[in-house]
């Protein structure tokens, strides 16, 4: 309003059309002086703009915050699970490196390194990924490994660290709002038939906090054909039908899903489900398997 309709309003009574309530004297409050750092002004138009420049909906001022969204750069977060046959072979380390760009992969669960400790993981692996291995000592080929994009804080849980001969590791991401993820890699030789061998991994399956929401995958090369994933049975003509059941067992025991139902190894005589994907959280993972990844001599 006007400066000289504020003035006239003030002697003038009259009732609030919202509240009921009388006007007061202005007169009440001006025997007191308050000292404030606050400044104001009375409303007015003095700088001639008409009521076709003033905006109700749009004002040109606002004490509004503007709200500025981040997006975030660690989500979706993409896995790949990959057989190598010795990524040590010349020219391997570049082809996993352009599967790696080709996916988009965060993580990377692989089997058959063929490594062994004096080659350093910056010789075979991308630099920007954090590598955790686990190398065969005691003869030629195995090995398994996690490499985790170095933009997730990641670590390989002091419990965790196995130290049978199992071809077993398994490290830990910490996701931004979410509970702890946690990520196992491994391998089984094709005629390993010792149960021990899968007893230890069910051992350290009962050491992840799963209980207190704890997200898990686990994947590898298994080299077990004979079990129906689909209907969780074993097939009739299954070979290491006892190994078959173990692994079975043990999934349920730990209330993993496993995802894989397409073949991952192909030939011209025959197909085959060998690596798999655990997770104790299906609903939270799209799989692709329009693409195997096997890294062939």
């Amino acid at each position: 309003m006007g400066e000289h309709i504020y003035y006239a309003l003030k002697n003038i009574k009259w009732e609030c059309c919202t509240c009921g309530l009388p006007n007061f004297s202005s007169s009440l409050f001006n025997n007191t002086v308050f000292e404030t750092s606050n400044t104001f002004s009375y409303l007015s138009q003095s700088t001639g703009a008409s009521e076709a420049d003033i905006s109700f909906n749009h004002p040109n001022a606002t004490s509004s915050p503007t709200k500025v969204e981040h997006k975030r750069n660690d989500l979706p977060l993409r896995i790949l699970v990959i057989n190598c046959q010795s990524i040590k072979t010349p020219g391997k380390n570049a082809e996993l490196a352009n599967v790696i760009e080709s996916t988009q992969a965060d993580i990377v669960i692989g089997t058959e390194s063929w490594l062994k400790p004096a080659i350093k993981s910056l010789e075979v692996f991308p630099s920007n990924f954090k590598c955790y291995r686990k190398d065969r000592e005691s003869r030629e080929g195995g090995g398994v490994f996690l490499i985790i994009s170095d933009k997730y804080e990641s670590e390989e849980p002091e419990q965790l660290k196995v130290d049978q001969e199992c071809k077993l590791m398994w490290a830990k991401i910490k996701v931004q709002g979410s509970k702890d993820l946690y990520i196992g890699s491994l391998y089984r030789p094709p005629d390993e038939t010792n149960p021990q061998y899968l007893e230890i991994l069910e051992s350290y399956l009962a050491k992840i906090p799963t209980n207190k929401g704890a997200h898990l995958w686990l994947g590898g090369d298994f080299n077990l054909p004979g079990i129906d994933w689909i209907d969780e049975s074993i097939k009739p003509d299954a070979t290491h039908k006892t190994t078959c059941g173990q692994l079975l067992e043990i999934s349920k025991n730990a209330s993993l899903d496993q995802l894989v139902t397409e073949p991952t190894r192909i030939t011209e005589t025959h197909s085959s489900i060998l690596d798999l994907l655990f997770t104790n959280n299906d609903t939270l993972v799209k799989l692709n398997t329009d693409n195997p990844r096997h890294l062939r001599p």
